[in-house]
């Protein structure tokens, strides 16, 4: 008897940063949420049903939203996420999807905004956690667009794809080979290279009870349903390599030394090459990705 493949489970919970709409300067969101009389954070956060919370997380603004079981939830789920943003920031303020930004000494006036609450990460290709600076020492804050895969059925499991040690890690490195390879070829905001160079390198993830949480993604591909929409496309690629047993057969394809530096140095063109070269993703796919590379998305102009 054929074992039913379940479902792919794809979420996210993106950092944005907010700024103010006439001066064009980053704002700490803190003091956006406590000039308002409420102080919505990861501990109390702010609830708008159905999985989707909203809080600062250091200066950032951060949302979390329910795993989609289809590129069609998935693109609305980031739609509610950004409408539910705009609401919460008022008329004064926009949502940026950016991931380096130098912010003014002032915006670190609070205890919030000179701590990172974030627990700790890993690295799929040296098997080793990631160390985090010290936020009281920089005067710059970086936003992920993390990527939390799982399965539909993982509450009735204890192992197998996306759940043994090995799975994850083997995952994620797959994901870092199709996905990882695509969005730098997509990304064009230019502070992203500055994020790559300090967060999100390849590999950087934490396990889950679900799945893993991808954390080397900026948060660029969140500036529309285009891009979101490709993001599920490839998500689904490497989801159904897992669980069709070919995972090890492709990831054998390129040496990860390769990939993992193409990824972590923004080298477009080698990123490029490595994907299309793996012929794991259609033609029409590739095409996509070659279209979206030439054109800038800010999220606050989509998603109206």
């Amino acid at each position: 008897m054929q074992t039913v493949k379940p479902k792919l489970s794809l979420g996210s919970d993106p950092e944005m940063v907010v700024r103010n709409k006439q001066t064009g300067l980053p704002v700490s969101a803190v003091s956006i949420f406590k000039g308002r009389d409420f102080d919505y954070n990861k501990h109390s956060p702010l609830v708008k049903g159905d999985g989707r919370q909203y809080f600062h997380d250091n200066v950032n603004i951060e949302g979390t939203m329910p795993p989609a079981s289809s590129k069609e939830e998935f693109i609305l789920n980031v739609k509610n996420y950004v409408q539910d943003a705009r609401e919460i920031l008022g008329e004064d303020f926009i949502l940026c999807n950016e991931s380096y930004t130098i912010f003014p000494e002032k915006e670190f006036d609070s205890k919030e905004a000179r701590t990172f609450g974030c627990s700790a990460a890993y690295d799929a290709f040296t098997i080793s956690s990631i160390e985090r600076t010290d936020a009281g020492k920089i005067d710059f804050r970086t936003c992920g667009g993390h990527i939390h895969v799982g399965r539909s059925d993982f509450k009735s499991i204890e192992e197998g794809e996306l759940i043994s040690f090995e799975s994850k890690i083997q995952s994620v490195k797959l994901f870092e080979l199709i996905l990882g390879t695509a969005l730098t070829v997509i990304d064009n905001d230019p502070s992203s290279p500055q994020r790559k160079a300090l967060y999100g390198k390849a590999g950087e993830h934490r396990p889950t009870e679900y799945g893993v949480e991808v954390r080397s993604p900026g948060n660029y591909w969140l500036g529309s349903p285009e891009t979101v929409g490709l993001v599920w496309d490839l998500s689904q690629i490497v989801y159904d390599i897992i669980f069709d047993g070919k995972a090890d057969e492709i990831l054998s394809k390129v040496d990860e030394n390769e990939y993992v530096e193409a990824i972590n140095s923004f080298n477009k063109e080698k990123c490029f090459e490595i994907l299309k070269n793996l012929n794991v993703v259609p033609d029409e796919i590739i095409g996509k990705i070659s279209e979206l590379s030439n054109i800038r998305f800010f999220i606050h102009e989509n998603w109206l």
